[in-house]
């Protein structure tokens, strides 16, 4: 269902620029953006598959990691916000 590697990123928050020294603003917001998108997507389809469960309590549970997965994404790009402030 969800790549743990994508997960573990996600949630460790990894610096966005760990191959440069200083990186491109650019290149951070791309990165990030990519990588938001990508756990909003994998949100969205969560939200489906739990729209389509009739157990109730594992779709309760599914949509709740949906909503940390998201949570996740906004915190991606709040990191590279904060990155990019300092490239400034």
């Amino acid at each position: 269902m969800i790549r743990s590697a994508t997960l573990a990123v996600a949630m460790g928050l990894m610096p966005l620029a760990a191959c440069h020294q200083s990186p491109d603003v650019g290149s951070v917001e791309n990165k990030a953006d990519l990588l938001a998108s990508d756990l909003e997507a994998r949100a969205d389809n969560m939200d489906a598959m739990a729209d389509a469960m009739a157990n109730d309590s594992a779709a309760i549970a599914l949509r709740n990691a949906a909503d940390g997965i998201d949570a996740a994404a906004d915190n991606v790009r709040d990191q590279a916000d904060a990155k990019v402030d300092t490239l400034h």
